[in-house]
């Protein structure tokens, strides 16, 4: 099995010498728009200030439950975990290249942790030695990787991750890192829809066509509108399948739970597969009295009284042509074989899938 070291020196021989004679590129101005780069700023502050949270006796516990961790956790969170949480539809578009190079990049737009304690944990007298590592240092061996979402003008620390806050809380302007693009679905393919109820979850549409539940709307609304995306609600969406069908199926396959895992199948709705259930649910079926679920035939007092009807209609029977009694025990016993037959005989035709409402 190959070790952790040995893939970063892999990784290493692999992209120095690619970067032979480039110039590191300078990414330090996120190409997005102002509104767009102060909420990506501004969400970054917010991570490093929930990361003073950790191995607090009260903070981490908050930490988790903000997080949805099923486990309670004795670090901060990292930067990948935290924006799968607030960004849907992570992962969806295709990468452009799997390749590193290298990058200035401010600190004020990385998603970092504060895994390895906080900026002020430092001593004094290798503060001035650690920032001219962060800043300028591409090859040592505990060298920045992070992701880059040009659309967004977001990063993501997966090495290098403590710096950004050490590096913010002494103003540095630089982080050099080994950087490698991922790409986020346009802003023009998603809609944020707010619920027509608003006890029920907020959802984000992708296409038209996949739904993913918002576990934290408000946070990823200010985001999300910054970048372009419009909040709608569910009848400004021509096409789309009843939302009370949607929500019932949402909830039914937990999605506005904590996921199983961060793949799309345990995330995410097709509604084409709704708008298929559906079209299904309408075919007209035919059912008798025993198929009328969720309701039950009570049948003990049902058959008991047309069995008391039979034995007495019976007995009247017996009396002598023309007794009255006799034409009444008939009229029992006639009342009697009706009931039996009855739920032989009614038939009851309609959609496949029945709702029955009060």
């Amino acid at each position: 099995m190959t070790s952790k070291y040995a893939l970063g020196a892999k990784l290493n021989q692999e992209t120095n010498t690619l970067e032979a004679g480039i110039e590191p590129r300078d990414l330090r101005r996120p190409e997005v728009s102002e509104s767009m780069a102060k909420a990506v700023a501004s969400l970054c502050a917010v991570k490093i200030e929930m990361d003073r949270f950790a191995r607090d006796p009260m903070g981490q516990p908050c930490l988790d439950d903000w997080m949805d961790s099923p486990r309670r956790d004795t670090c901060a969170y990292h930067g990948d975990t935290f924006l799968a949480l607030i960004l849907p539809f992570m992962g969806w578009a295709p990468d452009k290249t799997e390749k590193y190079h290298r990058a200035y990049v401010a600190p004020q737009f990385v998603l970092g942790a504060s895994i390895k304690g906080k900026p002020e944990d430092v001593l004094a007298k290798e503060v001035v030695a650690r920032i001219e590592t962060y800043a300028n240092d591409f090859e040592g061996q505990n060298r920045a990787e992070y992701l880059r979402y040009p659309a967004l003008g977001l990063f993501v620390a997966h090495e290098g991750k403590h710096r950004v806050a050490f590096m913010r809380a002494h103003e540095q302007p630089t982080i050099a890192a080994w950087v490698r693009d991922a790409q986020y679905p346009a802003a023009e393919r998603i809609n944020i829809i707010a619920p027509t109820d608003s006890r029920d979850e907020w959802l984000a549409l992708l296409d038209q066509r996949y739904l993913q539940v918002l576990r934290r709307p408000n946070l990823t609304q200010g985001l999300l509108n910054a970048y372009g995306v419009s909040t709608l609600r569910w009848r400004d969406l021509p096409g789309l399948p009843d939302e009370h069908r949607v929500r019932e199926v949402i909830y039914a396959r937990k999605l506005h739970r904590q996921p199983k895992s961060l793949a799309k199948e345990d995330r995410t709705l097709d509604l084409d597969e709704v708008k298929r259930q559906v079209i299904a649910d309408e075919i007209l079926v035919e059912r008798d009295i025993h198929e009328l679920a969720p309701l039950k035939l009570l049948w003990r007092p049902y058959f008991g009284t047309a069995a008391a009807g039979m034995t007495a209609g019976t007995g009247l029977s017996a009396f002598g042509f023309g007794h009255p009694a006799q034409t009444f025990g008939w009229m029992l016993t006639g009342g009697a074989i009706g009931l039996f037959a009855a739920l032989l005989l009614m038939r009851f035709r309609g959609p496949k899938r029945a709702l029955l409402g009060w």
